[in-house]
Parts: structure tokens; C-alpha cells; sequence
């Protein structure tokens, strides 16, 4: 799924019209390779379950032109209230099928994970209305050095080298990716 950024940059280019420079692709380009540095990945024969996990990167990539679509009609929170309205119909069938009573410790698990889940979805297209998709995109590498600080605070999780490595590799070319988009924007006011 880390393959997002780089999909979601070339839909952006080609149904958005961005313009993603060099610096931009840079940017993309160290995540990825710290998410590689970080996760390790091994060599595995193509099987159904890549293929599913392709078609969710390519649903998401979707969604992202989509919300960066309507950003420019819309308000961010409107879309995020949408979109939850929309995906709870689609949850509901696969919930009636392997339903099974939650616990109230599960309960209050799950309403934690729905209002996580509800508030992100609201950062991220207000993120969208604020930013070029490729831009916000470049910045969801983020996601992976703060699970696992945050794994390692929660839970006692103690990262590899690895982790820590491709973790700076990330935040770098996060900050640096940001501190370019703010040079460029001030640039544009002056």
C-alpha cells in the first residue's frame, strides 16, 4: 500500500493536471525507499492476496483524485461526511456476514478506531483542499516511523535499526519536501 504516493502522483499529474518537479519525485522516492529499508520486503511469487492489496492501492489512488476533485466545489468537511455516509453501506454487508458480538472493552476499541478513522479521513481532505494531492501524498510516508514510535510508547515495541534508519531517511525527505512547498508558496506571494 506504500506504492499510494507514487500512483496517486502520476493520477495527479495526468487527471489533475499537477506538476510534480523533480524535488517532488525526490521526495517520494526516499519514502519509499525508507518504507523499503523499514519493512525489508523478501521475494515472493505474484498471488491473489497481492493482487487484492493492488486493487485497494488502485481504489485509493481513485478516491484521492476524487476528493481532490471535489475539493475544489466542496467543503473538506462535507466531503469527509459524504464519504463516511458512503463507505458505511458497503461495511455493513461483510460486518452481517462474520458478525460476532463485541465485548464492551471491544466496543469501546471500536468506536476509538471510528473516530480515529472519521477524523483522519476529515485531516486528510482538508489536507487535500489546502495542498497538491502528489504534495500530501509525498507526506503519508510519515505514517510508518509514527506507528512505530507509536508501537514502541503504547505497546514496548522496540524497533530494529532498520526501523530507525528508514524512519530518518522518511522524516527527511518529509521536512525537506515541506520546507520546498513553503519556499515555493511564499516565492508565489511576493
Amino acid at each position: 500500500t506504500f506504492t499510494r504516493p507514487i500512483f496517486g502522483t502520476i493520477a495527479a499529474i495526468i487527471f489533475l493536471h499537477e506538476v510534480a518537479r523533480a524535488r517532488r519525485w525526490s521526495a517520494i522516492a526516499a519514502g519509499f525507499i525508507g518504507m523499503l529499508i523499514i519493512i525489508r520486503p523478501g521475494f515472493a511469487t505474484l498471488n491473489v492476496g497481492m493482487l487484492l492489496v493492488l486493487a485497494g492501492v488502485c481504489f485509493q489512488t481513485f478516491n484521492t483524485i476524487i476528493v481532490k476533485t471535489l475539493t475544489r466545489t466542496e467543503q473538506p468537511d462535507t466531503i469527509a461526511l459524504y464519504h463516511t455516509l458512503f463507505i458505511l453501506p458497503l461495511s455493513i454487508v461483510p460486518a452481517i456476514i462474520f458478525w460476532k458480538t463485541p465485548t464492551l472493552t471491544q466496543l469501546g476499541w471500536l468506536v476509538a478506531v471510528g473516530g480515529a478513522g472519521i477524523m483522519t479521513q476529515r485531516a486528510m481532505t482538508r489536507a487535500f483542499a489546502a495542498a497538491d494531492a502528489s504534495f500530501v501524498l509525498a507526506l503519508s510516508y510519515l505514517r510508518l516511523p509514527i506507528a512505530a514510535l507509536i508501537g514502541f510508547i503504547v505497546f514496548g515495541e522496540v524497533p530494529v535499526i532498520w526501523v530507525w534508519i528508514g524512519g530518518g531517511i522518511i522524516a527527511a525527505s518529509s521536512a525537506y519536501i515541506a520546507r520546498r512547498e513553503a519556499m515555493i508558496a511564499r516565492e508565489g506571494e511576493n
